[in-house]
Parts: C-alpha cells; structure tokens; sequence
C-alpha cells in the first residue's frame, strides 16, 4: 500500500513550462510506461493507469486549447 501512495504522490510532477522541465517530464513518464510493461501485480499496474489519468487529462485539457487556431 505505501508503493501505491507513493506512486500517487507523483500527480502533480507534469509541469509543462519551461521546455527542459517539459523534457523532463516526458523523461518521466517514459520511465512509468516501461515499469508498467515490466510489473505483473494487477494493483501496481491500476495504480500507474490512474496515475496517467491524472497526469494525461490535464495536459491533454491544455493541449487541445493551444493546438485549436
């Protein structure tokens, strides 16, 4: 259980500006992407999919605003 809390405490970690911050970010979410490929505990693998929830929907909201001219 503190594995999962500690994975949620990482939420708030997507910061968009500046670009190397942004980098930086993307860096981490490849590293997310890679463990979730590699677990096999069905608990640790729902918990990274709510944890790209909550990091992805955010962005994607920001995203679709920039992107519409």
């Amino acid at each position: 259980m503190f594995f999962l809390s500690v994975m949620l405490s990482f939420t708030y970690y997507f910061q968009m500006v500046p670009i190397e911050e942004f980098e930086a970010s993307f860096q981490f979410m490849q590293e997310c992407a890679q463990y979730f490929l590699e677990v096999k505990d069905k608990d640790v693998k729902h918990a990274l999919a709510g944890l790209f929830v909550e990091i992805l929907v955010p962005v994607a909201a920001v995203s679709s605003f920039e992107c519409s001219v």
